[in-house]
Parts: C-alpha cells; structure tokens; sequence
C-alpha cells in the first residue's frame, strides 16, 4: 500500500493516537508515501505539527501529506454547510502554517487543497452574477495569497482551490 487516506467526521481528532502508533505502521507499509486527510481543519494546528514530525522521524523515503480543507468560501456558504465559521478554519490554517514553517523536514512535504461543496441555492448565488462571482473568486484568491505569503517552508508544494461542487440538500453532509 502507497496511499492512506484518513476521512469521515473530523480525522484529525484521532491525531493524538496516530501519531502514536505511527512508527508500527511504517514497518507494516514499508511502501507508503501518502498520507491523505479530509478535513474541516478544526483540528488543533499541533497536533498535526506532532503527527507530521512523527511521519518525517519515522519515514526513510519521501512522504507526502496531502490536507483537503473542506472549505465552502466565505460565510455564511462554509457556516450555512458546515456549522463552523470560515474565519475559525482560515485561522486555524494560518497558525498550522506558521507553526510547519518552523519545522526541519527531510522526507516529508505538505501539499494543501480545498473543496467546496455549495448546496445548488448557494451555488446559484455565489456565482449567479458577475459582481458575486467575482467577489467569491476574490475571496478564494485572497485566501490563497495569504497562505502563500506566510509559507516560507521549501517542504510546502503548494495550495490549491480549483474546484466548487454543489450538492443538492438531501445529499449534502
């Protein structure tokens, strides 16, 4: 096995004990090289700094940790969607990334996306004119550049925000 993607509900409330049992887990997948979490970034930004120490003490090959930030753009899409305020999960970014900056890694790197899923009555609005277009594709550059801006870490690849989906209501979770 190469990939070992972590998801459903917050994966990173179980980061404590991950990080744990991290070394065995290397033994049992000698082969491993990414390690993919699905997450509201709600998570305590250390702990994912400890996890990701661990990955890097215990790898003898590259190792790449891929975050997909479930992200809906502004509030109140990410609020209305998710319960929990864009600002809370921007914020908890931002303190992530200073604390990765700080960090010597020799095998491991951080690649960081975000997925947007917009219930179809938000999707409508947030794209439905040019002037709320435009201010939900600035708000996602916006967010971008700040994060660009704060990596100065060579282990950083890259962020991405590429992509919106939609949902309809009785599929959304």
């Amino acid at each position: 096995m190469e990939k070992l993607s972590f998801w459903g509900g917050e994966p990173t409330i179980n980061l404590p004990t991950w990080t744990e049992y991290f070394s065995e887990w290397m033994k049992a997948l000698p082969k491993l090289t990414d390690l993919n979490f699905i997450t509201n970034a709600t998570f305590p930004p250390q702990n994912m700094i400890d996890f990701i120490q661990t990955v890097d003490a215990n790898a003898e090959h590259p190792m790449h940790v891929i975050l997909q930030i479930s992200l809906d753009g502004p509030d109140p899409y990410t609020l209305k969607g998710r319960g929990i305020s864009a600002q809370k999960i921007t914020d908890n970014l931002k303190e992530f990334i200073k604390l990765f900056n700080q960090l010597y890694l020799v095998h491991t790197d951080l690649v960081v996306f975000f997925k947007s899923t917009l219930q179809i009555d938000d999707l409508i609005e947030a794209l439905g004119s040019i002037e709320n277009a435009t201010a939900y594709y600035g708000w996602w550059q916006s967010l971008i550049h700040d994060l660009e801006y704060l990596s100065i870490s060579k282990n950083i690849r890259g962020f991405f925000a590429d992509a919106v989906n939609y949902a309809y209501m009785e599929d959304y979770t």
